[in-house]
């Protein structure tokens, strides 16, 4: 657990101080959401959108993006 809990806030500090690209990928999304499942069971966009440092609205709107996608 204890793992894991590192490796989520690896991702988190990751995207405090990575600011060079003005949106985050969709690939982050997803390594955030499968990080927050395996450590918790559950991605709720609240602690996604709290780990990602953005807004709820902005979430929401890209997790949509991603999903007519596909």
């Amino acid at each position: 657990m204890l793992k894991n809990s590192n490796r989520l806030e690896s991702i988190k500090a990751s995207h405090k101080t990575k600011k060079t690209s003005s949106t985050t990928s969709e690939e982050d999304y997803l390594e955030v959401i499968a990080e927050l499942v395996e450590l918790k069971g559950y991605a709720a966009t609240l602690v996604i959108s709290r780990f990602m440092n953005l807004s709820s609205p902005g979430l929401t709107k890209m997790l949509l993006k991603m999903s007519e996608k596909k």
